[in-house]
């Protein structure tokens, strides 16, 4: 399972392909974070 994990992660640093996944996955968890936040310190479901 380590292996698997090196190799995975060795694609995904040094393939274009990797970077690109690398990049959207990213910019997904920011959108994510930027949706549930509400801009006045606190997160949303902080609010209820």
């Amino acid at each position: 399972m380590a292996a698997l994990i090196k190799k995975f992660k060795t694609w995904l640093e040094d393939t274009p392909p990797g970077q690109v996944l690398q990049a959207v996955v990213y910019a997904a968890m920011l959108l994510l974070v930027l949706s549930y936040f509400t801009g006045h310190g606190a997160f949303i479901y902080e609010a209820f």
